[in-house]
């Protein structure tokens, strides 16, 4: 059994003080440090809730389109082989597929990105 915080708790409490109590208080190269390890102590959170849900989802849905198993590097070799061969040309599963493994990045990276007008 885990205190609390808990490890996720923590991450998020270590986010709030790097961007909102130390970063605006300095400027130029500081700033941009801060800011950065914010960024990446953002991520990791993020990361750590998803869980492996989003790997196994792109999984998933590449064994669907490819009709056949393996880990998740192995696959999308073979559909972006398969793409430069040009067997996927004009599929829109394979559209949707890309979309949404690029959404679900996204949304670990910088789901901020996402939040686009119109």
């Amino acid at each position: 059994m885990r205190d609390r915080p808990n490890g996720a708790e923590l991450l998020a409490e270590a986010w709030r003080v790097l961007s909102h109590d130390l970063a605006p208080g300095l400027s130029g190269e500081q700033r941009y440090q801060v800011l950065l390890v914010a960024a990446a102590v953002g991520m990791v959170r993020r990361e750590l809730d998803a869980g492996e849900a989003p790997a196994e989802a792109e999984r998933a849905a590449l064994t669907d389109l490819l009709q056949r198993s393996g880990d998740l590097a192995a696959l999308n070799a073979d559909l972006a082989a398969a793409i430069r061969e040009g067997r996927y040309d004009a599929a829109p599963a394979v559209y949707d597929l890309l979309l949404q493994s690029c959404v679900a990045r996204v949304k670990e990276s910088n789901p901020k990105a996402l939040d686009l007008p119109g």
